[in-house]
């Protein structure tokens, strides 16, 4: 059975870093499928997850978040409406790229924008964002890292709706996955999201994992 698609190609990508609270419609949580966890350890634990937000008639975001406190980056996702789109998360060391301009680097209070870069295959697009080409410096490393997130905005097809999104979230009509990789010991981790966990508002669960700690 052929699925209609529900997302166009990726409009832009919007990095940030620092202790930014979430503020998004849905959070969904990410299944680790590589190991054998359960949705409710997956929704406690809440290293990765994503932020559907509804930003106009026509465009959803997706904004992922890498909260692991190990060594965890994600360097791939992939939406799959039908068609697959993969987004490629990558680090390029630029000599010229100056800290002090959010437009070019990420620095630990800004944020830095990129449109998608297509590779030959037009289903795989580059998420790219420029980082300051240190001597001596930290090594940088491909992909979200801990701390960090990257909002991916999508235009909507024809007649395709935020609650469409949802709906299909819900039913597995759409399925969101990230390649996790440890930059410390190599190992890639596959996680995705699942159709049969509650799909909750992103404040509401900031609000209970505050009164939680509190």
């Amino acid at each position: 059975m052929i699925r209609s698609r529900l997302l166009s190609t990726p409009r832009s990508f919007l990095f940030t870093t620092g202790d930014e609270r979430p503020a998004g419609e849905i959070r969904l949580g990410l299944k680790n499928i590589t190991g054998n966890e359960t949705a409710n350890a997956c929704i406690d634990r809440s290293y990765y997850f994503v932020d559907v937000i509804d930003i106009s008639v026509r465009q959803v975001k997706f904004t992922f978040y890498n909260h692991e406190p190990g060594t965890g980056c994600i360097t791939r996702i992939y939406f799959n409406d039908g068609d697959l789109c993969s987004l490629s998360v990558q680090i390029v060391m630029d000599a010229e790229a100056a800290e002090e301009q959010p437009d070019t680097c990420l620095t630990t209070t800004g944020s830095c924008q990129s449109v998608p870069r297509p590779y030959h295959d037009s289903t795989t697009f580059q998420a790219v964002r420029d980082c300051p080409n240190k001597a001596g410096g930290e090594t940088a490393h491909d992909g979200i890292c801990r701390g960090e997130s990257l909002g991916v905005v999508f235009e909507l097809q024809a007649g395709i709706t935020f609650a469409d999104i949802i709906a299909a979230l819900s039913s597995g009509k759409l399925n969101i996955s990230i390649v996790v990789l440890d930059t410390l010991d190599g190992n890639s981790t596959l996680f995705i999201n699942d159709p049969h966990m509650t799909l909750r508002p992103a404040l509401q669960l900031q609000k209970s994992k505050i009164g939680k700690s509190a």
